[in-house]
C-alpha cells in the first residue's frame, strides 16, 4: 500500500513539474521576478503534494515536497528555493502534529543541499547528468531519514523499518526524472532564447546576409540584403537563384570557384558584382561558408554581403590622386620635395628630378637614407633647417630660409628654402613640402657686391680721386646696357628665325604626313587585294575558318585604313588656319544624311531633323565632316536588336546656336563623359563596336578652332545627346565673307 501511494504523489508531482517547465518558458530566467515567480511555482507543487501524502499516523506522513524543494535549489538558486521552502514550511506548519518540525527541517535541508547543487554545476556543468542526480536523490533522502530520529519515543524505529526502503527505491528515482525533465525543459528555453537572439541579430545587422540550398535557390535573405539590392520584398529574390543576381563572370565563379570550394569544407572571400532591383550592379564584399546539419552533412550555404562601391570609388580616387601628384613632381621646373613623417621623423620621402640632379644622388640613395639631405647640409648652416623643423612642429609656418649644401662631387651650392606643412586629422604634423631654388650664382653676385662695396668705400675714405674711377665705371656700365641691348635684339632676331623655321618645319612634317599615310596605305590596298584573290580564287578549297581568317585580314586593312584617314584628319584640323563665315545648317545637314545614306539603310535607323534649322559662323567643309562623325556614332552605339533614332534640332541662346544629336543607343557612364572626346579613347571593344576611337576628338578640335564649344547629355542605357555650340550667323554677316580662326 505504502509502494502505491508514495508512486502516486511522486507521479502527481512529475506532472506538476512538467507543467511548470510550460509555464516558466515563457519568460527569462535571468530576471529576479522571475526567480521569485519560479520559487512559488515550486513552492505550490510542494504544497499539492502534501496535499496528497501517504499517511502514516496522525501528524506524521510522507509526499514528495523534497524532491520538489531541492529541484527549486539546484535549477532556481537559493532565491527560488527561499521562496519555495518559506511555502511549503508555512503549509507544515499549518498541518500541525508530532513531525511537523521534523518536516519542516526536511524541507530545509532539501533547500539547502539544492542550493549547494546549484553552486556545484556552475563551477562543473558535468554535475547535472543522470548520475548526479541520482547521487542527490539518494543524500536528499538519506539526510531525510536522519531527521526521523528527531520524533519522540520509539515511533522513529517503527517508520524507519517501514519507510526506509520504499523512499530509497522511489524518491532518489523520482529525483532523476524530474531532474532531466527540467534540465532537458531549461536547455529547451536557453536553445529558444539563443535562437530568438541571433534570429534579432540577423534581422537587424547592416550586413546583408543570404542563405540557399546546395544548388544555389535562395531560401532566406535578411532586411539587409533588402537594403542594399533595392527590392522591396524577400518575395522578389526567395525562390531563384543566386546565379540571376550577378554578371556573367559572377556566375561562372559562383559555379566554377565559390560553390566548389564551400562544397570541399573550406570558406571562400572576394568580390562579387551584385544585381540592383533596377537593373544596375554594384560590387560587394562576400563571405560565404558552408553549413551543416547535426550529422555533419551539408545543409545550407551561407553568404555576407558588404557595398564595397564606396570603398573602390575611393580607393579609385586616391589612385588617382598619387598619380596626378607624382606627375606634378616630375615635371616641376623648380626643385621640390616631399618628407612624410611618423611620430615626428622623416619615414619617406619623394624628390623631383631636378632636385636630383642638384644633388648628385640618385632616388635610391635619398630614400633609402631619409636623412642623408640633413646631412648633406653644411654643419654650419644645421641650426637653419632644425629651426625651420621646429616651427613646422610647433604649428607654424616658417619663413624662407638660406643654407648651403654638399653635392655628391664635393661642390658647395647654396639654396632658398620655403617650406609648407600638411597636417593629419589629429592636427600632427604629417608630411611637409618643400619648394627650393639654387641660388648660388646670386650669392656669389652679393658676395661680389659686398666685397665691392666694402672696396669702394675704403676707396672713397681714402681718395677724393675716385669719381673719375667711378665715372669710368658707370661709362663701362653703359656700354655693358648698350651691349646687352644689342644681344637682346640679336636674340629676338635668332627667336623671329627660329619661328620662321618652326612654321616651315610644321609645313614640311604635314607634307610628310600625308606622304607617309599614302606610303602606309599602298601596302594596305595590296594586303586588301591579295586577300579578295585569294577569297575569288581559292575560296572554294578554303574550310570555314580559313575564309573567316581572310575576311578578318580584310576588316583590319580597312579599320587601318580608316584609322590614318582619321589621323590626318586630326593633324590637319590642329595645323591649318580656318576661315569661317555663315553658313546655312539645313542643306549642310541633307548633305551629311545624303553623304550617310547607305550607311543609315544598313542600320535599319530612322533621322529625324527638327526645322527650320538657323545659320551659324563655321567652316562648311569642317562642319559637314563633324555632323557626319556624330550622325554616325548615333547610328553604331545601340543595342543589339535596337533600331537607331536619331533627332537632330537646334537650340538658340545669347547669340549661340546649339547643334545636338539625339540617339537612343547604350548611353555613356557619367565616369567616362570626361575622356570620350579624348584620341584613342574607347569604352568599348573593336569586336562590339566598329571605330577608331579619333571621330569625337575630331569635333572637338574642328569645334574649338571654329570658336564653339562641344559637350553630351547622356545616362548609361538610356540613349545620348551630343552638341556642338557655334556662333550665330546672319545674312547680313554672308555678305561681309570669312575671317580666319
Amino acid at each position: 500500500m505504502i509502494f502505491h501511494e508514495l508512486l502516486f504523489n511522486v507521479i502527481l508531482l512529475l506532472c506538476l513539474g512538467f507543467i511548470y517547465g510550460l509555464l516558466i518558458r515563457r519568460w527569462s530566467p535571468g530576471e529576479k521576478s522571475v526567480r521569485i515567480l519560479s520559487g512559488c511555482l515550486f513552492g505550490a507543487i510542494a504544497v499539492i503534494g502534501m496535499i496528497f501524502p501517504f499517511r502514516y499516523s496522525t501528524g506524521i506522513f510522507f509526499d514528495g515536497r523534497s524532491i520538489v524543494i531541492c529541484m527549486a535549489g539546484l535549477f532556481g538558486g537559493p532565491l527560488t528555493a527561499s521562496v519555495a521552502a518559506l511555502l511549503a514550511a508555512g503549509y507544515r506548519l499549518s498541518q500541525g502534529g508530532a513531525g511537523s518540525l521534523t518536516g519542516v527541517g526536511v524541507i530545509i535541508t532539501s533547500a539547502l543541499m539544492g542550493t549547494a547543487y546549484y553552486y556545484l554545476r556552475l563551477k562543473r556543468p558535468r554535475t547535472l547528468n543522470p548520475l548526479g542526480l541520482l547521487g542527490l536523490g539518494f543524500l536528499v533522502h538519506f539526510v531525510m531519514l536522519l531527521w526521523m530520529l528527531t520524533l519522540p519515543g520509539d515511533m522513529p524505529f517503527k517508520i524507519l523499518n517501514r519507510i526506509t526502503l520504499p523512499v530509497l527505491l522511489i524518491f532518489p528515482g523520482a529525483t532523476l526524472l524530474l531532474g532531466l525533465l527540467l534540465r532537458d525543459q531549461e536547455v529547451g528555453l536557453k536553445t529558444a532564447e539563443e535562437a530568438r537572439r541571433l534570429s534579432r541579430i540577423v534581422e537587424n545587422t547592416p550586413l546583408a546576409i543570404a542563405l540557399t540550398d546546395l544548388q544555389g535557390k535562395v531560401e532566406y535573405v535578411n532586411p539587409g540584403l533588402l537594403t542594399i539590392s533595392g527590392f522591396s520584398s524577400e518575395k522578389e529574390i526567395i525562390g531563384r537563384t543566386i546565379f540571376s543576381f550577378t554578371d556573367q563572370a559572377g556566375e561562372k565563379r559562383l559555379r566554377d570557384d565559390v560553390i566548389p570550394t564551400l562544397l570541399s569544407g573550406r570558406k571562400w572571400q572576394g568580390e562579387m558584382e551584385i544585381l540592383r532591383s533596377n537593373g544596375s550592379f554594384f560590387s560587394s564584399e562576400l563571405c560565404s561558408s558552408l553549413l551543416r546539419d547535426q550529422a555533419g552533412n551539408p545543409e545550407y550555404l551561407l553568404g555576407t554581403f558588404l557595398d564595397i562601391t564606396a570603398r573602390k570609388q575611393a580607393d579609385k580616387s586616391l589612385a588617382e590622386s598619387e598619380r596626378r601628384y607624382q606627375r606634378l613632381v616630375e615635371s616641376a621646373s623648380s626643385y621640390i620635395f616631399t618628407i612624410f613623417l611618423e611620430y615626428g621623423h622623416p619615414v619617406r620621402a619623394v624628390y623631383s628630378p631636378t632636385c636630383l640632379a642638384l644633388t648628385g644622388y640618385t632616388a635610391g640613395e635619398l630614400e633609402e637614407n631619409t636623412d642623408l639631405w640633413h646631412k648633406i647640409v653644411l654643419k654650419e648652416d644645421h641650426a637653419i633647417i632644425e629651426e625651420q623643423f621646429s616651427l613646422l612642429l610647433a604649428g607654424d609656418i616658417p619663413g624662407v630660409t638660406e643654407y648651403r649644401i654638399r653635392r655628391k662631387d664635393g661642390e658647395i651650392r647654396w639654396f632658398s628654402a620655403t617650406l609648407s606643412p600638411n597636417y593629419n586629422d589629429s592636427g600632427k604634423l604629417g608630411s611637409y613640402d618643400g619648394l627650393i631654388r639654387d641660388i648660388t650664382d646670386r650669392k656669389l653676385v652679393e658676395e661680389a657686391l659686398k666685397e665691392h662695396r666694402e672696396n669702394l668705400q675704403e676707396t672713397i675714405t681714402k681718395r677724393t680721386l675716385e669719381m673719375e674711377t667711378r665715372v669710368k665705371q658707370a661709362d663701362k656700365l653703359n656700354r655693358g646696357m648698350v651691349n646687352l641691348m644689342e644681344d637682346s635684339r640679336e636674340v629676338y632676331l635668332q627667336l623671329e628665325n627660329t619661328s620662321q623655321a618652326l612654321e616651315e618645319a610644321n609645313t614640311e612634317l604635314e607634307s610628310f604626313a600625308y606622304s607617309a599615310a599614302h606610303d602606309l596605305k599602298a601596302p594596305l590596298r595590296a594586303i586588301e587585294g591579295y586577300s579578295q584573290a585569294v577569297l575569288d580564287d581559292f575560296g572554294h578549297r578554303l574550310d570555314e575558318e580559313g575564309r573567316n581568317y581572310v575576311n578578318r585580314i580584310t576588316g583590319v586593312c580597312h579599320r587601318m585604313a580608316g584609322l590614318i584617314d582619321d589621323l590626318l584628319a586630326y593633324s590637319h584640323l590642329s595645323q591649318r588656319e580656318i576661315r569661317v563665315k555663315p553658313i546655312e545648317l539645313a542643306p549642310l545637314i541633307d548633305k551629311a544624311l545624303e553623304n550617310l545614306e547607305n550607311r543609315i539603310k544598313e542600320s535599319s535607323g530612322m533621322v529625324e531633323v527638327d526645322a527650320p534649322l538657323p545659320m551659324v559662323r563655321a567652316n562648311r567643309s569642317i562642319l559637314l565632316q563633324l555632323v557626319e562623325n556624330l550622325i554616325s556614332n548615333a547610328l553604331t552605339f545601340v543595342a543589339p536588336g535596337v533600331e537607331p533614332k536619331v533627332k537632330i534640332w537646334t537650340h538658340l541662346e545669347d547669340g549661340m546656336v546649339r547643334l545636338c544629336v539625339d540617339d537612343n543607343g547604350i548611353g555613356i557612364g557619367e565616369e567616362d563623359r570626361g575622356r570620350i572626346f579624348q584620341v584613342f579613347e574607347r569604352l568599348h571593344g573593336i569586336e562590339t563596336y566598329p571605330g577608331t576611337g579619333i571621330g569625337l576628338a575630331i569635333v572637338r578640335r574642328g569645334v574649338e578652332k571654329m570658336g564653339g564649344r562641344v559637350g553630351l547629355e547622356s545616362e548609361s542605357g538610356k540613349g545620348s545627346t551630343f552638341w556642338i555650340e557655334l556662333p550665330e550667323g546672319t545674312m547680313k554677316d554672308k555678305g561681309e565673307g570669312g575671317r580666319k580662326d
